[in-house]
């Protein structure tokens, strides 16, 4: 119904969905970002998967469960808020730092910058 023709009591009941549903929302952001923007987990996870990367590229862990770790992999762990851990491996380890790999790196800063665009935009729908 148009809101001219609603009575009082819609207008309240719709307000209070509208309002449930915003809580709800910002509820579901604050625990995700929470959970992939803070954790220390997900720091320590991205810093052992770029030491274990070098410790395979310079032959040190020559097993035949160990691989190198793909780039795009790198990426997922930026975006879902890895980024300080993979930037401070990098950074220590010395890890993916030459000039061939600014490119890399600048992905990476890519990836961690657009997943709080990404998750304003999920918000918003």
């Amino acid at each position: 119904p148009k809101p001219s023709n609603m009575s009082i009591k819609q207008v309240l009941t719709n307000n209070e969905k509208i309002e449930k549903f915003h809580n709800s929302l910002m509820d579901l952001i604050f625990k995700t970002f929470f959970i992939f923007g803070f954790s220390w987990k997900v720091q320590i996870i991205a810093f052992g998967i770029s030491l274990i990367d070098k410790l395979v590229a310079k032959n040190i862990l020559v097993f035949n469960m160990f691989q190198r770790v793909p780039e795009n992999f790198f990426y997922v762990i930026s975006f879902i808020g890895g980024f300080p851990g993979l930037w401070i491996s990098f950074s220590l380890l010395n890890h993916k730092v030459g000039k061939r790999k600014q490119a890399f790196r600048n992905r990476v800063l890519a990836a961690a910058l657009l997943a709080p665009v990404f998750k304003y935009a999920v918000a918003k729908l």
